[in-house]
């Protein structure tokens, strides 16, 4: 699940395939937005893509090891 705020989306615990697209259109429309990533436990590979591509200012990190180093990038976006 996602929550999108007026300028940020927050990422739930679960962030499936199915999130992908929707998470795409958003941070197209507008390049300044953010990500919230602090409740992501799980995401699939293209959410993460997405993330990758768009390359949003992350505001906040997820507990995860790995999405940690997966996300990394985006930090000082």
């Amino acid at each position: 699940m996602i929550t999108y705020k007026k300028d940020v989306a927050v990422l739930g615990e679960r962030c499936p395939v199915e999130l992908a697209e929707e998470l795409f259109a958003w941070l197209v429309g507008k390049p300044t937005r953010k990500i919230d990533a602090s409740a992501c436990q799980d995401m699939h590979t293209a959410v993460l893509q997405v993330l990758l591509l768009c390359r949003p200012k992350l505001i906040k990190m997820p507990q995860s090891p790995l999405l940690q180093q997966a996300l990394s990038g985006l930090i000082d976006a």
